[in-house]
């Protein structure tokens, strides 16, 4: 093993013991390249350096629970590659409901008179099959569907399987889907 890979091993293992100068060694080391990362993939700037600040000061808090990595660099570099992800998920999903929210304005004063009153009525049968489904269903879809987050950060949150909350993301879906199928505006499904 080489000297700047030792060099960058301890540097590690002192940041997770709390070190801030070593903290401050890898930001300086990394954040151009990291930076450059996620521009090219997100092309905002204010939104790279919102990424960055939280990408940083995630791994500060959750220093402890990394292991250490033989490539610091490749191991930063994996763990931006999530981030990023995960904000195009979130950001995918707000511009999603946007849309959504502008088409159902849409709806409910097009046609005539009495589509306020359908809406309303289409809106009612989407919150009824809402509320009969289980607690824990009802629970994973609204944060995962309406509060954006991630199948990770629910299972983080209710200390449970990733897979599990996919299973039941899976279920709460098909159980509204058959339900409203022949009752919701199409564009909802």
């Amino acid at each position: 093993m080489n000297t700047n890979a030792l060099n960058e091993k301890d540097c590690w293992t002192r940041f997770q013991n709390g070190a801030a100068a070593a903290y401050r060694q890898i930001y300086e080391k990394h954040w151009n390249k990291l930076f450059n990362y996620s521009y090219q993939i997100i092309q905002d700037y204010d939104d790279c350096k919102d990424l960055m600040q939280d990408y940083f000061t995630q791994l500060w808090l959750n220093r402890a629970s990394f292991p250490v990595p033989d490539n610091v660099e490749a191991f930063l570099m994996s763990l931006l590659k999530y981030r990023v992800i995960d904000f195009l998920r979130k950001k995918h999903i707000r511009q999603k409901h946007t849309i959504l929210f502008n088409t159902l304005q849409r709806y409910q004063g097009s046609l005539d008179g009495s589509d306020p009153l359908l809406f309303n009525e289409e809106l009612e049968k989407f919150y009824n099959c809402f509320s009969q489904l289980p607690e824990q269903l009802r629970t994973v879809f609204r944060l995962h569907y309406i509060d954006a987050m991630s199948i990770e950060e629910i299972a983080a949150a209710s200390a449970k399987s990733k897979q599990t909350i996919r299973n039941q993301l899976n279920i709460a879906a098909t159980r509204l889907k058959k339900q409203l199928k022949n009752n919701f505006p199409a564009i909802l499904f």
